[in-house]
């Protein structure tokens, strides 16, 4: 998979409560991953794990050689190069990469054909749980973990990666001195990490920390400025806004997310687009809004942990009824598949690599690892909606009912009927649940299963899969209508975007909405205008779409 060094960041940066210590879940899961791949888990093995996939300076100009040498005259030495650099697995990764752009098309040709074999045997998963486990032994490998981040496998392990820096930025009550010195790194990449972990672990303070908002590198100021922002530094905004223009258009969005969430409902009606004009506009806007703004505005609502990837779920279905699930990076890639589903008509991804999976035509709804293997399974007649809570229970739904289940697989909610009359539905924000039905009605059902208000949302002729937003307002797929709408809690339309035949909507957290197209095979991205901004071509027929 290739990754940008911009892609290494994420928007938000959580809390570090205990950074997994406390997540008995997720440490079984790390323990039986790490078991698989054969690396124990005590720090000795963790580090030499990330060393064997790191490419030392010292190494990199035999690994330059070899990637010169796949354009070389001499059939035998190109070839001889193909499998030395093959043999020499993660580590030529990075090098490989920039060769895919070599003016000499044989080397970038034979580079390709490195990496597609390097990249079968990379395993993210491991990586991410051996960075977990050091994190949680507070064991001292911050030197390397920021030698290995740029030669990370995706974004995930990365963000992982830099997670656990932040949790061993402090050591015996004082900032780590290996990431006290990569501030001043030469690699952007360490840089930006060792800023990021030393502000979210409160390592660096405030005052100290607004030096690197003048860093030359964008990535650097993005990552002190999203890290001042989330502690309240008011002064860290109008930086922050800056870089609306000053990163590359296809990073730019992370900025606009936690903006918007700064802003809420009083967020400027400009979004970000492709060409410098319009970025220049959002930015102006942005900047005009915080400067009327800055006063009123609570930056504590940052402090939620609330995180975006931009990795992007989707589920389709075949001519067959059978379907998949998968997920692809910022860079279009399909990241992880799961496929031979049973009409998977609505997923969402967990921690620790995991999915939760409704199969329509399976009659059950599934918890599965990213290779597929089952986990954890809930029956329920032809299922149209699943969800994980906050709390941990696990919310399902039917053609003819709902049910809530605790950790323990014991029933906490159960509502039925027998009509075969949902088409969709969701566990609202407020504790009650909402229904679409065949009747084009969205249902409110309180905690005792009763049944509460209803507004009409138009004939969906089709399944669909609501979202549920703040302040009560739910977002609602009409796919005979061929627009998604969102409605307030009296039935008012407050939103519209125009999308052919949708089946299911996701409001992001910088207010533009993801729409699962049957229509025309797609997953499309609408700003709060209602314009397209970004677009999918999916593998089948869609169903379900969220981003994380």
């Amino acid at each position: 998979m290739r990754l940008s060094f911009l892609a290494l960041l994420v928007t938000a940066f959580a809390p570090l409560p205990g950074v997994w210590a406390d997540d008995v879940e997720q440490l079984a899961a790390d323990q039986q991953v790490l078991r698989q791949a054969h690396v124990e888990i005590e720090d000795g093995a963790l580090m030499d794990y990330f060393r064997k996939r790191t490419l030392f300076e010292a190494d990199q100009p035999k690994v330059k050689d070899l990637v010169r040498k796949l354009g070389d005259d001499v059939f035998v030495v190109r070839n001889k190069a193909t499998n030395d650099l093959i043999a020499l697995g993660p580590t030529a990764l990075s090098l490989l990469r920039e060769a895919l752009t070599d003016a000499d098309t044989e080397i970038a040709r034979r580079a390709a054909t490195c990496l597609e074999a390097i990249e079968k045997q990379l395993n993210p998963t491991a990586s991410s749980a051996a960075a977990r486990m050091l994190a949680r032994h507070k064991a001292a490998a911050t030197q390397v973990l920021l030698g290995f981040l740029p030669f990370a496998e995706d974004e995930s392990v990365a963000d992982d990666v830099r997670t656990a820096l932040a949790a061993l930025a402090l050591r015996d009550g004082k900032p780590d001195t290996a990431l006290l010195e990569a501030t001043a790194d030469k690699s952007t990449v360490k840089r930006a990490a060792a800023v990021e972990a030393l502000l979210r672990a409160k390592a660096t303070g405030v005052q100290e920390g607004r030096k690197f908002l003048a860093d030359k590198e964008a990535l650097v100021r993005l990552a002190a400025a999203l890290s001042l922002t989330q502690q309240g530094d008011r002064e860290a905004v109008k930086p922050l806004v800056a870089l609306l223009t000053d990163l590359p258009a296809e990073r730019a969005w992370q900025v606009e997310d936690v903006l918007c969430r700064l802003a809420g409902d009083k967020a400027p009606a400009v979004s970000l687009g492709s060409d410098d004009a319009s970025r220049q506009k959002c930015r102006d806007a942005w900047a005009d809004w915080w400067e009327k703004n800055a006063a009123a505005v609570d930056l504590k609502v940052l402090a939620d942990g609330q995180r975006l990837l931009g990795f992007t779920l989707v589920t389709t279905v075949d001519n067959r009824n059978q379907g998949k699930v998968y997920e692809i990076g910022v860079d279009g890639k399909v990241r992880w598949k799961i496929d031979q589903l049973a009409f998977p008509i609505d997923a969402q991804v967990l921690p620790g690599e995991r999915v939760l999976i409704a199969e329509m035509n399976g009659n059950r709804v599934t918890e599965r690892d990213f290779k597929g293997k089952v986990l954890s399974e809930w029956s329920m007649q032809m299922p149209v909606a699943c969800q994980r809570l906050p709390n941990g229970n696990t919310f399902v739904a039917g053609r003819n009912g709902m049910a809530e289940y605790d950790r323990e697989k014991k029933e906490v909610f159960k509502y039925s009927r027998n009509d075969f009359g949902i088409f969709g539905a969701v566990k609202l924000r407020n504790g009650e649940y909402g229904m679409v039905t065949q009747f084009g009605t969205f249902v409110r059902i309180d905690a005792k299963g009763k049944e509460g208000k209803s507004i009409g949302v138009g004939q969906t002729q089709n399944f669909c899969v609501p979202d549920a937003l703040p302040s009560g307002r739910v977002l609602v797929p009409m796919w005979a209508e061929g627009k998604v709408v969102e409605f307030d809690p009296d039935g008012k339309e407050v939103w519209t975007g125009q999308v052919a035949n949708p089946v299911s909507a996701f409001r992001l957290p910088n207010g533009n909405t993801l729409v699962a197209s049957s229509g025309n095979r797609k997953v499309v991205e609408l700003d709060r205008n209602g314009k397209e901004t970004w677009s999918h071509q999916a593998d089948g027929n869609p169903w379900r779409v969220r981003r994380r």
